[in-house]
């Protein structure tokens, strides 16, 4: 819920930057929003991971398996170039936050470690999610 909210005032906030009710400034489309928490709910807090089992430092799903959305409406709307959309849907692709720098690295163009000298420094170890938001895999980590 709260969640929810919070995502909706950003949301709110890109679509009419200004707050005037002109949306005609909206830099929503282009805007990657993408939310991942840490583990899993702690009990502490009375949350519930339902339907998984466990909690927050415990080895069960329930424990360490977390929200992640992405949500970027020009990219999403149409990713394979021929109006293939696929806002509002779901995958159950496993990715990890390490994913989310060479993501944006590549919808940006610039995640090629001949042309991006950062990356010849320092590689990462995550994977571009583009391909699995694309539909071209389900599998990004061995």
């Amino acid at each position: 819920r709260f969640v929810d909210k919070g995502v909706g005032k950003i949301v709110a906030a890109l679509k009419d930057p200004n707050g005037d009710g002109d949306t005609s400034d909206s830099v929503f489309e282009n805007t990657i929003i993408i939310f991942i928490s840490d583990n899993g709910g702690a009990a502490k807090m009375r949350a519930s991971n339902k339907p998984l089992t466990g909690m927050k430092g415990e080895l069960y799903e329930g424990g360490h398996r977390v929200p992640f959305f992405v949500a970027w409406a020009k990219f999403l709307s149409n990713v394979d170039g021929s109006g293939k959309d696929v806002r509002g849907t779901t995958n159950d692709t496993p990715v990890t936050s390490l994913d989310i720098l060479p993501t944006i690295l590549d919808a940006f163009g610039i995640n090629d470690p001949d042309t991006n000298p950062l990356l010849r420094r320092s590689p990462s170890d995550g994977r571009s999610l583009l391909p699995v938001l694309q539909g071209t895999t389900n599998s990004l980590h061995e």
